[in-house]
C-alpha cells in the first residue's frame, strides 16, 4: 500500500504515465509556454540526481522557448502561472519524485506569497524517471524520430549558481572582518 501512494494519498502513477502527464500539463498561456516536463528536465542538477525549482528557471526557459519563434509574444506571468508553478511543486511531492521540503514551500507560498526556490534530491522514483527519459531518447534517436544533438541529453544536469548582487560584494568585507574578530578572541 505505502509503495503505491504518496504523502497526499494521491496514487503514484506508473512512470510512463508520470512522464506523459508532465509533458501534457502546460501553463495554458502562450506567453508562458512551459510544461511540467520543461521545468523538470531544465531543472536537473547535481549529476541529474537533484532538481532545482525557482522563478528564475521558469522565466529563463519561457524566454528561451519564446525566442525560438514558436510563439509570437513576450513572457507574461500572472496568478494562473504562479498557480501552475506551485502545482508542479506539489506534483513532484505527490508522485514521490523529489524530497522537497514541503513545509518550507508552503510557508513561502502562503505566508510570504512567493514562489519557492529549492534544490531537492531526486528519490529513487525521480532517478528512475531520468533513466526512462534517457532510454526513450536513445530509442527515438535510433529509430530516427529525434535528431541527435551531439552529446546533449534531454535529461542531463546543468549547474546552479548563486547570482552575486552588489549587497553580496558589500557583505564580503563584513564577513571577513567578523571572522577575524571571532578568531582573535580568546575562548571563554
Amino acid at each position: 500500500m505505502f509503495s503505491a501512494v504518496g504523502a497526499s494519498s494521491v496514487p503514484f502513477l506508473p512512470l510512463d504515465e508520470v512522464l506523459r502527464k508532465m509533458v501534457e500539463t502546460t501553463s495554458g498561456n502562450a506567453s508562458f509556454p512551459l510544461s511540467y516536463f520543461d521545468l523538470f528536465a531544465n531543472g536537473l542538477t547535481n549529476i541529474a540526481r537533484s532538481v532545482y525549482h525557482g522563478m528564475d528557471l521558469a522565466m529563463e526557459v519561457a524566454e528561451a522557448v519564446l525566442a525560438t519563434g514558436e510563439v509570437e509574444a513576450g513572457v507574461g506571468v500572472g496568478p494562473e502561472e504562479h498557480e501552475f508553478l506551485f502545482a508542479y511543486v506539489l506534483f513532484l511531492v505527490q508522485q514521490g519524485l523529489a524530497d522537497v521540503n514541503v513545509s518550507d514551500c508552503l510557508t513561502l507560498w502562503y505566508d510570504q506569497e512567493m514562489q519557492p526556490t529549492f534544490i531537492a534530491p531526486l528519490t529513487s522514483r525521480g532517478r528512475a524517471l531520468v533513466r526512462l527519459v534517457g532510454d526513450l531518447q536513445d530509442r527515438l534517436q535510433s529509430e530516427g524520430s529525434l535528431e541527435g544533438a551531439g552529446r546533449l541529453r534531454v535529461a542531463q544536469e546543468d549547474f546552479v549558481r548563486m547570482a552575486f548582487t552588489p549587497s553580496h560584494y558589500g557583505r564580503i568585507p563584513l564577513i571577513r572582518e567578523f571572522q577575524h574578530l571571532i578568531a582573535s578572541r580568546r575562548p571563554g
